[in-house]
C-alpha cells in the first residue's frame, strides 16, 4: 500500500513541470543576511514576498463525506482527537472536513515556497473552538526545515454551510 501511494505521488509530481512553475530556491535565497541586504539594496520587499504564502480553501460542511475520507486525510493522532469541537456544534464527520480544508489552505500557502507534493499525513491540524488552528508540519522530505518554513496563521469560519479556511506561512525569523 505504501509503495502504491509513493508511485501515485511520483505520477503527480512527474505530471507537473515543477522547475518551470516553481523556481527551486537555492541556499543563498534562504540566507537571512543575504535576504535582508537584497531587500534593502533593492529598496523593495519583492524577494521577501516570494518567500511567503497565503492559502484559502472552501469546503462544503458534509459529515457523511468526512467519515468516508477520514482515514485518507487524517493522521492516527488526528483521528483520535476527533470530537473536540462537538461542544460548538461540529460533528466528528464535519470536523474531518474542517481539518481537510485547513490542510488544503496550508498546502496552498506553502506551495510558492516549497513547490513539492505534500501528502495528507505530512501535516497535523488541531482546529480550536475560537476559529484558529494549531499546525505541525512533518514533511517526509524535511524540506521545510532548511529554510525554516513556519505556519504563521491558520483560521476557520463556518459560512452558509461551508468551512472557509485560510493560512499564512513564511520563514522563521522574518516579519
Amino acid at each position: 500500500d505504501l509503495v502504491q501511494k509513493s508511485s501515485d505521488a511520483d505520477r503527480v509530481s512527474n505530471a507537473v513541470n515543477w522547475k518551470e512553475e516553481c523556481p527551486i530556491p537555492t541556499d543563498e535565497d534562504f540566507n537571512q543576511e543575504s535576504l535582508s541586504s537584497k531587500i534593502n539594496r533593492n529598496g523593495d520587499s519583492t524577494i521577501g514576498q516570494q518567500l511567503s504564502g497565503i492559502g484559502i480553501d472552501l469546503e462544503r460542511i458534509d459529515g457523511k463525506r468526512g467519515r468516508r475520507i477520514q482515514r485518507k486525510v487524517l493522521t492516527e493522532r488526528e483521528q483520535k482527537e476527533l470530537g473536540r469541537l462537538e461542544a460548538v456544534g461540529i460533528s466528528k464527520g464535519e470536523e474531518v472536513m474542517l481539518r481537510f480544508s485547513l490542510k488544503e489552505s496550508v498546502y496552498k500557502a506553502m506551495h510558492p515556497i516549497l513547490c513539492e507534493y505534500v501528502g495528507f499525513q505530512e501535516a497535523e491540524i488541531t482546529p480550536l473552538p475560537n476559529g484558529t488552528a494549531y499546525v505541525v508540519l512533518n514533511l517526509v522530505s524535511q524540506s521545510h526545515i532548511r529554510p525554516g518554513i513556519v505556519v504563521r496563521t491558520a483560521s476557520w469560519r463556518q459560512i452558509n454551510g461551508f468551512f472557509l479556511t485560510s493560512s499564512s506561512v513564511g520563514l522563521l525569523g522574518s516579519d
